[in-house]
């Protein structure tokens, strides 16, 4: 069949599940508010920290930090990934205001 749904303009670009997306609105983690930058460098840190968990055997948070610790660095790691989420839906409004 002939696709005869009009092109995404110049602003705009359609990501997989099927919304527009204001080009003008993308942003990376460089161009982001200070917020923003901590959540992010933490999910980053966890996931390094959960593949050398699954390749090694070896937890670093728990070595370094102790068990308890570890349970809120744990916490901590997984609400930066739920605010990581939510920015794929939605742009910070600190990091609009830096983008504008």
């Amino acid at each position: 069949m002939l696709d005869l749904t009009p092109a995404p303009t110049a602003y705009e670009s359609s990501d997989p599940i099927g919304r527009f997306v204001n080009r003008k609105e993308s942003r990376t983690l460089k161009q982001s508010c200070t917020i923003c930058k901590i959540v992010g460098a933490i999910a980053i840190i966890g996931a390094l920290n959960w593949g050398i968990v699954g390749l090694a055997q070896v937890n670093p948070v728990e070595q370094i930090f102790g068990a308890g610790a570890a349970r809120w660095i744990y916490a901590l790691v997984g609400l930066s990934g739920i605010a990581l989420l939510v920015s794929h839906f939605h742009i910070c409004p600190a990091c609009r205001k830096i983008k504008a």
